[in-house]
């Protein structure tokens, strides 16, 4: 198996940062963010090549794993609707797409309860959130691990670090930065070196589009 594409967190695709005077409106994951969603936003390249890598991924039978942030019925819907209707995300709700639930982290939970999580906390999780074994069995026989969504500085690092701790000798991960969702530059001017220097790469589209096309599932 040669490839596999990671989207985290597509609901980031629709948030835009808000106004000092609504960031105490309840529209966002965390009213602190001061992002809020929104149904039409400014990213037309950003999300035109979403579309793109899915797309293409789909076209070399690439497998595309869609980490949802929560199973929350009401707040999934209302997003489910907003990305449904944007003819970019249109590949996202493709059959063909495996779906996993992540927390806030980016990444899946442990196998075992961390001691600073209260049990209650911890139900919480191991309800609604994939453990590590179970995606590790599952998603990690692939060469090259192509990461996109959101927010780049926030739940894509941590997938992208969280792939780095658990790679493989011959696998290579790449974040495509063209398709991320991201709004801390001074954040994400921090943690790209890093990331770099420990050896992920950061591609463009291109790249990224190229990738795919040297990989053929049979």
């Amino acid at each position: 198996m040669n490839a596999i594409l990671h989207v985290i967190h597509p609901y980031t695709y629709k948030l835009v940062p808000c106004s000092s005077a609504e960031a105490h409106i309840k529209q966002a994951p965390d009213a602190d963010t001061g992002y809020k969603f929104a149904s039409e936003t400014p990213y037309h390249d950003r999300d035109s090549a979403v579309n793109a890598l899915i797309t293409a991924a789909r076209n070399k039978r690439v497998p595309v794993v869609c980490h949802w942030h929560t199973h929350d019925i009401i707040q999934t819907t209302a997003i489910t609707i907003m990305l449904a209707k944007d003819p970019n995300m249109a590949p996202i709700f493709e059959p063909t797409l495996a779906l996993v639930t992540t927390p806030p982290t980016g990444h899946p939970i442990p196998d075992a309860r961390p001691e600073r999580i209260p049990p209650k906390r911890w139900d919480f999780w191991t309800r609604n959130y994939v453990q590590h074994t179970s995606f590790q069995n599952t998603y990690c026989g692939y060469k090259d691990i192509l990461v996109i969504g959101g927010l780049l500085e926030a739940c894509v690092a941590g997938f992208l670090d969280y792939s780095w701790q658990h790679r493989k000798s011959d696998q290579s991960i790449f974040c495509i930065e063209d398709a991320c969702a991201t709004f801390n530059p001074e954040e994400r001017a921090r943690i790209k070196p890093v990331q770099e220097q420990a050896g992920i790469n950061y591609v463009n589209l291109g790249q990224g589009i190229s990738i795919l096309a040297a990989n053929r599932q049979k």
